[in-house]
């Protein structure tokens, strides 16, 4: 077995060089795999619990470059989890496309994690249905549970067509509706931000997060400082751009999208959108839609959460994401059946409460 844990934020560090490479080898990789967003992710994740540990494996080919790298932490209560699940959409390991085994190497994942004694229960949350730790932990553990706790969505663009006009998918009645929705909303200007072009914007985002959190729009506990200091992270490392929609008399923030963009941009992922009136969300899609077809045909994917307005309204194409659980214990077995059944409780309730 070739594989060593990184514990320590000083051999992340380390890792920068043969981390980029890794991730320009691997195809199915996105942002929240890069090496940026993860280190970024653990400063943020240590500021509120001091009691994490950094758990990253790797595992190097007979080149001694990296072949393989789990990105995780232990939590507070044993959990190994990946590095602020809570704000990434897309978790996943990152393998690189010339691996020649991938049963050896996930075998031997398992069996690391397996004799690791601080590791009491796995917790791999918003995993894509390609990702290898589904079927192969799924046999590896004969007591995984693996689920669909929720979904994303996605739309494709074409370059320099206009939207929603341009929304072959869509009946021409639902065009019109959406034309009708755009042409009914505030009237806004749109600025785009990109770390290679414009600082990023603080005091108007600041504004725009006050005014949300004042009027209780979004929690103060999910807006926190932290987390803007997060974003602005993101921002300035190139890796999330942001479209801001401003009021035309008045100048102030009215709505903000933050996308994570890959570099040949060709994906636009929609990570963050904060709106001060409600009759913004579709129309700043839509302009997000035009805005990013300027640029390139790709695809735009809402995130995670299959949100009914998008749904309804965009016929997007929808994708499950899922969670794996697996215990080495009875108690821990006994939670994610308890687990199970809440979530499972959660969406009934809401079939018929809507």
């Amino acid at each position: 077995m070739s594989l060593h844990v990184i514990r320590s934020t000083e051999e992340l560090i380390q890792l920068r060089d043969c981390w980029g490479d890794l991730y320009k080898k691997s195809s199915s990789a996105t942002v929240f795999q890069s090496y940026e967003y993860n280190l970024s992710a653990w400063n943020f994740i240590k500021i509120h619990d001091k009691a994490e540990n950094l758990y990253i494996v790797i595992d190097k080919d007979q080149s001694g470059a990296l072949n393989l790298i789990l990105p995780c932490y232990i939590d507070e209560r044993g959990y190994l989890r990946f590095i602020n699940d809570l704000h990434t959409d897309f978790c996943d390991c990152l393998i690189s496309d010339n691996s020649t085994s991938i049963h050896h190497l996930m075998e031997d994942l398992f069996e690391l994690i397996q004799k690791e004694r601080k590791i009491t229960f796995l917790y791999f949350d918003n995993l894509r249905g390609g990702s290898p730790l589904i079927p192969y932990f799924k046999v590896f553990g004969n007591n995984t549970m693996i689920f669909s706790q929720t979904e994303h969505t996605s739309l494709h663009l074409q370059k320099g067509k206009s939207y929603p006009e341009s929304f072959s998918h869509l009946k021409s009645k639902e065009r019109a509706k959406l034309k009708k929705i755009l042409r009914d909303a505030p009237p806004m200007n749109l600025k785009h931000f990109k770390s290679s072009e414009q600082a990023f914007p603080e005091e108007v985002l600041q504004l725009l997060w006050k005014e949300i959190t004042d009027r209780g729009l979004r929690s103060r506990s999910y807006l926190n400082p932290d987390f803007f200091n997060f974003t602005r992270d993101m921002y300035q490392n190139g890796l999330l751009e942001i479209i801001l929609l401003h009021d035309p008399e008045t100048d102030n923030p009215a709505a903000a999208a933050y996308f994570y963009v890959s570099s040949e941009q060709n994906f636009w992922m929609q990570w963050v959108i904060l709106c001060a009136d409600k009759r913004l969300n579709l129309p700043l899609d839509i302009l997000c839609c035009n805005e990013f077809s300027k640029v390139n045909e790709g695809i735009l994917d809402f995130g995670r959460g299959g949100y009914f307005y998008k749904v309804h309204n965009f016929k997007p194409e929808i994708k499950p994401l899922y969670r794996l659980l697996l215990s080495k214990n009875l108690r821990g077995n006994l939670y994610i059946l308890y687990r199970v059944m809440i979530a499972h409780l959660r969406k009934t309730y809401n079939k018929y409460h809507e």
